[in-house]
């Protein structure tokens, strides 16, 4: 996991996913084996979140292309513009 997450910490990576299970989107298996082997596997409530953010992807890939003119409001891209229009 924490190869698929780039630049991720051990104690963030520790964090999130003791977050996931107490939510009850991961299961944890811990094994009795030196060095120690942990496994963790999405529970039926993860794995109805992991369509959902499929859906979404899936939402945002087919807009994407729509939308790809338009520029960003944030307030803090806004300042940016209103500088560099001086």
């Amino acid at each position: 996991m924490k190869r698929a997450v780039p630049g991720i910490t051990n104690i963030m990576l520790a964090q999130s996913l003791k977050s996931l299970e107490h939510y009850g989107i991961l299961s944890r298996q811990q094994y009795n084996e030196v060095p120690v082997r942990v496994e963790y596997r999405l529970t039926a409530a993860g794995m109805e979140l992991l369509e959902l953010l499929r859906q979404l992807r899936d939402w945002g890939n087919q807009y994407m292309q729509d939308f790809s003119n338009l520029e960003s409001h944030c307030p803090q891209c806004l300042l940016q513009e209103s500088e560099t229009s001086r």
